[in-house]
C-alpha cells in the first residue's frame, strides 16, 4: 500500500513539474491596454490620404463618379483656400 503512494505521489509531482515548466516556456505575455497615439500628420499627408480613400472608394463601387469628382472639388477648393497658388 505504502508503495502505491509512494508512486501516486511521484505521479503527481511529475505531472505538476512538467506542467509549470510547459506554463513557463508557452506563457502568453500580458496585455498592455495603455493607448497607443498615432504620430502626427501633415497637412499634405493628410489630403493625400483622403484622395487615397475617395480612390478606394470608388474602386470599391461605394462611389459614384460624380460623387468622386464632387469629392475632389472640395478637397481642391480646400487645398486652395489652404496653400494659394502665387505666380
Amino acid at each position: 500500500m505504502l508503495y502505491v503512494l509512494l508512486i501516486f505521489a511521484m505521479v503527481y509531482l511529475i505531472a505538476f513539474a512538467l506542467t509549470s515548466a510547459i506554463g513557463r516556456v508557452y506563457r502568453v505575455p500580458a496585455r498592455d491596454d495603455t493607448p497607443v497615439e498615432a504620430p502626427p500628420i501633415s497637412e499634405d499627408e493628410a489630403a493625400e490620404l483622403a484622395e487615397g480613400l475617395l480612390t478606394r472608394r470608388l474602386l470599391d463601387g461605394a462611389l459614384t463618379q460624380g460623387m468622386y469628382r464632387h469629392a475632389l472639388e472640395r478637397l481642391a477648393s480646400r487645398d486652395e483656400a489652404r496653400h494659394p497658388l502665387r505666380m
